[in-house]
């Protein structure tokens, strides 16, 4: 396992978001995420009686199948760290993997469904269980919505975004959804061209 999260450490070096795909996480070395991807599965044959290594490598797994274009894999992991969740009522794991299988759904071109999750991730957040997780919903909210050209839509989530991360002082979340508001603007002033 340590030598799966190494290699998984190292790959996020490789890995980044696409001002051309609307900020979609893309890999540039397909062989790298290949292998980490192959080393994911093997542990989890062997960790299979391992509840918390299993839901961990699922999970894992299920976020570099989205990004590696694989999404029927993405979905069909997440979906079952989603059902684990519900199961054992995490909510906090329920919220984090609702997220997670939204952005599968996006990448896979179904955004009407990836708005429900993010949707129902926010109602959870907002109910005062898991609040942390609020800027990522409406982070990946918005990125989505912005997919779907509904700016103003996206645009009212990042600014709820960003000052959930202004107040949680972390500047890589901050810099994030910045990130995205600078890609909107850019699209709405392409907007105004046409």
């Amino acid at each position: 396992m340590d030598t799966f999260k190494r290699e998984l450490t190292n790959l996020m070096n490789v890995i980044f978001f696409d001002q051309n795909r609307y900020l979609r996480e893309t890999c540039t070395d397909q062989e790298r995420i290949e292998h980490v991807i192959q080393l994911g599965e093997t542990l989890l044959v062997e960790q299979s009686t391992n509840n918390a290594d299993s839901f961990f490598l699922r999970g894992t797994l299920g976020n570099l199948y989205r990004i590696h274009g694989m999404t029927d894999r993405a979905k069909a992991y997440l979906t079952k760290c989603l059902d684990d969740a519900r199961t054992i009522r995490n909510q906090a794991k329920e919220i984090a993997t609702m997220i997670r299988l939204g952005e599968a759904m996006k990448y896979g071109d179904e955004h009407s469904k990836a708005l429900h999750l993010f949707d129902q991730a926010i109602a959870l957040c907002q109910s005062g269980i898991h609040p942390v997780y609020l800027d990522f919903a409406l982070q990946h909210k918005g990125k989505c919505l912005m997919e779907l050209n509904q700016l103003t839509e996206a645009e009212a989530c990042f600014t709820e975004a960003l000052q959930l991360r202004l107040d949680k002082e972390d500047p890589s979340l901050i810099d994030s959804t910045r990130q995205a508001i600078t890609l909107l603007n850019s699209l709405k002033t392409e907007h105004v061209d046409d």
